[in-house]
């Protein structure tokens, strides 16, 4: 979710998943609630202790930081991408779509 925090300036991006399967949609407020409830969802579903998790969390934080610091358009010194247009952005996958509709 670095990576979106990165491309938008902001984690406060709400945004929908929905399940073709469920016929539910599931809202999230910002990038780090879907984290937060990813992270929840593992340990409680008795995949991986919460020291997993965060080490997880941080080691993803440090390849996205690498990426946007080295190879990621515009940010060759580690500048924050600039987007200060209408973007909508959309990806699916199994039975999750998951779509992002922001206006800067």
């Amino acid at each position: 979710m670095d990576a979106l925090t990165a491309f938008f300036g902001t984690d406060e991006i709400p945004y929908s998943v929905t399940s073709a399967v469920t016929g539910t949609t599931h809202s999230f407020n910002s990038f780090e609630d879907v984290v937060t409830e990813v992270d929840n969802a593992r340990i409680y579903g008795g995949m991986h202790y919460r020291h997993s998790v965060k080490q997880g969390n941080r080691l993803g934080r440090l390849v996205t930081e690498y990426i946007l610091r080295h190879h990621a358009p515009g940010s060759s010194d580690g500048a924050k991408i600039d987007c200060k247009r209408q973007a909508r952005w959309g990806v699916s996958w199994g039975d999750a779509t998951v779509t992002l509709r922001v206006s800067k």
